[in-house]
C-alpha cells in the first residue's frame, strides 16, 4: 500500500459542509452551494486527497428558490449515499421548499428534479439499513437531531420525527449523519455553532431510535482555543476505504492576522481515523492535527491537471452565477473565445440576480488575469472584475465613463461605507488587461493598456473576510457588467481568464 503525505485543505477555498460515499474503489463528494448557481458541487476521487470536479447536481433554472435567495441562504448542507445502483443526495433549500431529495444512476448526471421532505430542521441525511431509509435533521433552534422513516419515492415520512439526541451541550446540534458498525447504530454531529467553537462529537445506540450515549472522548475533532492553523473544524462525514480503513471529512477555515479572520471560506479538510472493531473511534488520538498527514492511501492518483484559462462553448464547472442567470445577459458565442456581459440593471450592491460570473478564491497567493474590452456609453455603466464577499462587502476594478474619458477605477464597497481607491485614464478604445496578485492578507489589482501595467491599488482581505462580512461562503473572482439600475444594450467581452496559484 503506498504512502503519500498531503496538505489540508485537499478542497481549498469555498467548499464547505463535505459529504463522501464511496462506491468500490471510487469515492464521490458534494459541498454547500448557497445562493450560487450551477448548485451543489460534486467531486469524485480514487484517494480521497485528489478531487476532479463533476459537475453539479442543480444545474437546472428554477428547481430552487435561488432568485429570492439572499446572501449565504439558498442550498445548504447536503449529503450524498449510494444504495442499489442509485446515489442519492439530500439538502435544503432554506428559504424555498425546504428539505428535498434527487437521484441518479451516474453522479455526473443526469440528477432528477428535487423532491420535498416535509420534515423539519436542516442538514438531512440518510441511512439505509435493512430495507428501511432513515431520515435525520438537525431540529430547527438548539432543540437537536431528529429522526424519521421516509419513503424516497414519495418523500412521505413514514412516522412522526422524533428527538433522539441534544449532542453533548454546545451549541446549534447540526449535520447528523448516521452510520451502523459492529451492531451499533453511531451518530456523528457538529456543536458549537460553524465558528471557532465548532466541534465533531459522537454518540451511539444499539437501537436506532434511542437513547444515545454520548463518545467518553468528545469532542472527536476540535481545534477550539488552540492557535492551529486550521481552525472552526466541524460538519464531518465517514467513509471506510475499500481496504476497511476509516476516513473522515469535514470543514474547516484558515483565519489569518492578528485576531485571524478568514476570506476563502470553509474548506473541505481530510483525515484518517482509527477505529477498532466494536470501540469508539478516534482522530488523530483526540489531539490537534499537524500541518501534513503522511497516510497508506487507498489509491495513489495523479495531480490534478492545469485549469481551464480560457472560454469555450460552454463554461468550466469552476464558473459559477449569483443566483440563476439572467437570460440575456451573458453569451460565449457572441464573441468566440470570450465571456460577453450585458449591462443589466442590478449591480453588485443588489441582492436580485445580476450579470455576474464567478469562481472561487481558493489560494492566499495566486494571480488572476483577464483582458476586458468594454466602452462605457452611458453613466452608471460599467464592466469588471471584482474580488466579492456579498453585496455589502466587495472591491472591484472597473471600466467608467468619467468626463468624456474612459477611466479605470479600483472601488471597495465596506458596509455602508465605499471608497475609491485608485483611478487611471484609459484609452478610449482597446482592451485592458485586469491582473489581482494575491498575498496572505492583500490583494493587488492592476490594469495593463499600451503594453505596460499601472498599479491602482491594495485590497486588505480582512475587509472581506466571515469575521467583518458575516455569512457562510467566501470571495469569488467575478466578472461582471452593470447600467447602474438602467437596462442597456452596451456588452463587455472578457478575452480569457487565467488563475494561477502562487
Amino acid at each position: 500500500m503506498p504512502t503519500t503525505t498531503f496538505a489540508n485543505p485537499v478542497l481549498p477555498g469555498f467548499h464547505p459542509d463535505p459529504s463522501v460515499c464511496r462506491v468500490g474503489g471510487d469515492f464521490y463528494l458534494a459541498v454547500s452551494s448557497f445562493e450560487y448557481f450551477p448548485g451543489l458541487p460534486l467531486f469524485h476521487s480514487r484517494d480521497l486527497i485528489h478531487w476532479r470536479p463533476m459537475g453539479h447536481a442543480l444545474d437546472r433554472p428554477g428547481s430552487v428558490a435561488l432568485d429570492t435567495a439572499i446572501s449565504s441562504s439558498g442550498i445548504f448542507a447536503p449529503t450524498i449515499r449510494y444504495h442499489d445502483g442509485r446515489f442519492y443526495l439530500i439538502t435544503t433549500d432554506v428559504r424555498g421548499i425546504g428539505n428535498f431529495v434527487m437521484s441518479a444512476t451516474d453522479p455526473a448526471g443526469p440528477w432528477s428534479d428535487p423532491l420535498p421532505i416535509p420534515i423539519d430542521g436542516i442538514d438531512p441525511s440518510l441511512l439505509f439499513h435493512e430495507g428501511r431509509v432513515w431520515l435525520t435533521t438537525s431540529a430547527s433552534g438548539q432543540a437537536g437531531i431528529l429522526l424519521a422513516e421516509v419513503d424516497l419515492a414519495s418523500g412521505r415520512l413514514l412516522d412522526q420525527p422524533r428527538l433522539i439526541w441534544k449532542g453533548t451541550g454546545g451549541k446549534y446540534p447540526e449535520g447528523p449523519h448516521l452510520y451502523v458498525r459492529d451492531g451499533w447504530f453511531y451518530l456523528l454531529i457538529s456543536e458549537g455553532g460553524t465558528e471557532p467553537g465548532h466541534m465533531i462529537t459522537l454518540a451511539r445506540s444499539r437501537d436506532i431510535q434511542g437513547p444515545y450515549e454520548a463518545c467518553p472522548c468528545n469532542p472527536l475533532l476540535s481545534h477550539r482555543s488552540t492557535d492551529n492553523v486550521l481552525q472552526s473544524t466541524g460538519h464531518g462525514d465517514l467513509v471506510e476505504d475499500a481496504a476497511g480503513r476509516w476516513w473522515m471529512v469535514f470543514l474547516a477555515t484558515r483565519p489569518i492576522g492578528y485576531h485571524g479572520a478568514h476570506h476563502l471560506g470553509r474548506e473541505t479538510c481530510l483525515v484518517p481515523v482509527d477505529w477498532p472493531a466494536g470501540e469508539w473511534p478516534s482522530v488523530n488520538g483526540g489531539r490537534p492535527l499537524p500541518k501534513t498527514l503522511t497516510v497508506e492511501a487507498p489509491h495513489k492518483q495523479p495531480e490534478l491537471p492545469a485549469p481551464e484559462v480560457s472560454f469555450g462553448a460552454t463554461l468550466g464547472t469552476a464558473w459559477q452565477f449569483r443566483r440563476y442567470p439572467v437570460a440575456d445577459t451573458w453569451s460565449l458565442s457572441r464573441r468566440p473565445g470570450a465571456l460577453s456581459l450585458r449591462c443589466h440593471p442590478a449591480t453588485l450592491d443588489d441582492v436580485s440576480p445580476l450579470a455576474f460570473v464567478g469562481r472561487r478564491v481558493q489560494h492566499f497567493t495566486f494571480q488572476a488575469e483577464t483582458r476586458l474590452d468594454f466602452v462605457p456609453q452611458h453613466p452608471g455603466e460599467e464592466a469588471g472584475l471584482s474580488v466579492f464577499m456579498n453585496e455589502r462587502y466587495h472591491a472591484e476594478c472597473a471600466l467608467v465613463p468619467r468626463d468624456g474619458a474612459r477611466v479605470a477605477i479600483l472601488r471597495q464597497r465596506f458596509g455602508r461605507v465605499v471608497a475609491e481607491l485608485g483611478a487611471i485614464p484609459v484609452p478610449g478604445v482597446g482592451p485592458v488587461g485586469i491582473r489581482c496578485t494575491g498575498e496572505p492578507g492583500l490583494v493587488h489589482i492592476a490594469v495593463s493598456y499600451e503594453g505596460a501595467w499601472h498599479v491602482l491599488g491594495t485590497v486588505e482581505t480582512r475587509h472581506l473576510s466571515t469575521e467583518i462580512a458575516g455569512g457562510f461562503t467566501g470571495t469569488y473572482l467575478g466578472l461582471y457588467a452593470t447600467g447602474g439600475g438602467q437596462n442597456r444594450d452596451s456588452w463587455a467581452a472578457f478575452d480569457g481568464f487565467t488563475y494561477v496559484p502562487g
